[in-house]
């Protein structure tokens, strides 16, 4: 994101609204470039723009469950489809399933919609997810009880 979107498409519409009514926050970012960490040649536009408009602001760190607590429940099956050539999604779909095979339940306690004691069902996530993408269900049958999609009497 460019220092000009973040400004004109975020800071402007959303953020200057908030400080005009009077609104008390303090904006987290991570530290995407386009957020005005930093100063540059010529000046940084939304550093100047959270100065003029007294925006009170922090960075955290880009891997922050705060920020995007769903980007560290996909992490994991991203990097495990990193390791294999995925050509078509009948491929990729079986990989994302063994992906989230080995992801741990970590991501229970960083959903802030949950609550501690409900259970994150990534095989219920991708049964509804890949049967839409994936036109040819007989491939899925065809998998039974080898596919983790597979429910308990087979049927996917």
């Amino acid at each position: 994101m460019s220092l000009e979107v973040y400004r004109d498409q975020i800071l402007e519409p959303i953020a200057k609204p908030w400080l005009e009514r009077g609104d008390n926050f303090v904006l987290e970012e991570d530290n995407d470039s386009g957020h005005g960490r930093g100063d540059l040649k010529g000046g940084n536009i939304v550093k100047t723009w959270k100065e003029n408009n007294k925006l009170e602001h922090y960075f955290n760190y880009s891997g922050s469950p705060d920020l995007a607590p769903i980007e560290n429940c996909w992490r994991p099956p991203k990097q495990f489809l990193q390791h294999f050539p995925h050509w078509d999604e009948f491929e990729i779909c079986n990989l994302a399933v063994e992906g989230w095979g080995t992801v741990t339940q970590r991501c229970n306690g960083l959903s802030p919609v949950g609550h501690a004691n409900s259970a994150v069902q990534p095989e219920a996530l991708l049964r509804n997810r890949l049967n839409p993408i994936d036109g040819r269900n007989s491939a899925w049958q065809d998998l039974g009880a080898t596919s983790p999609l597979a429910s308990a009497d087979g049927v996917v």
